[in-house]
């Protein structure tokens, strides 16, 4: 394309742009202009989507949660465990001996 022909195709593009800018703006107006009655009126609710309306995070989000859970459960279990028994002392020197860790 020559230089001639480039600045008459950008010349054209603002023209219609600037048609359909005008376009919109004058039917924007006219429909703010005039008020739908109550029959027109639809409600519409706004369609957003967040992480966790899809179904794969929801499960991982599920998965985690579970998995904190059991740590968290057995992290107590092992505390209340050592408290009654003194189950975590006797494991770790019987661990020291058996890797031989001075």
């Amino acid at each position: 394309m020559s230089k001639k022909n480039k600045n008459k195709f950008k010349k054209q593009i603002k023209a219609q742009l600037l048609q359909e800018m005008t376009q919109v703006s004058a039917i924007s107006s006219v429909n703010i202009k005039s008020q739908p009655s109550a029959e027109e009126k639809v409600i519409t609710q706004p369609t957003t989507t967040s992480a966790f309306d899809l179904p794969q995070v929801k499960y991982d989000l599920k998965k985690t949660l579970i998995v904190i859970l059991i740590l968290a459960a057995l992290i107590m279990g092992l505390y209340f465990a050592d408290l009654k028994y003194g189950l975590l002392a006797h494991f770790g020197t019987w661990l020291f001996k058996v890797l031989n860790i001075k």
